[in-house]
């Protein structure tokens, strides 16, 4: 009986977890969808699979303005343009176990740099890195 229980909670952990990831996945694709579709921050399909796939492209001119759409979307940076560490910070606890190593990504991708576009872009290229290491 303990081991139907435990067996049981198992499966309810997972199916939660499964769930988030499908949520955060949903979460991006709505954030994506809506910055393609402004003229402004559309940036062709092709050189953002170049991106998420670690290859490095000429970035278009409006880049920073997409990575900025996305990144506010999500809540990645605030209204202003600044990280919001409390997001960035609450994501890391999550999938980043080893103390060190959290916040040697904290350091690394929870910066503001000289622009809320340079700010997003360098998000999204620290977070792809982390990411793509897992």
């Amino acid at each position: 009986m303990k081991y139907l229980v435990a067996f049981a909670l198992l499966l309810t952990v997972a199916s939660t977890l499964a769930d988030l990831k499908e949520e955060a996945k949903q979460k991006i694709k709505v954030a994506h969808e809506k910055c393609q579709g402004n003229p402004e921050t559309h940036v062709d399909e092709a050189v953002l699979e170049k991106i998420r796939k670690g290859e490095k492209p000429d970035h278009p001119q409006n880049l920073g303005a997409h990575s900025l759409c996305i990144s506010k979307t999500l809540g990645w940076q605030n209204q202003d343009g600044t990280v919001n560490k409390a997001l960035i910070t609450d994501r890391a606890t999550q999938h980043i176990q080893d103390a060190a190593e959290r916040q040697k990504y904290l350091d690394e991708c929870a910066v503001d740099k000289e622009n809320e576009k340079a700010t997003a872009i360098n998000l999204f290229k620290c977070i792809g890195r982390y990411t793509r290491h897992q």
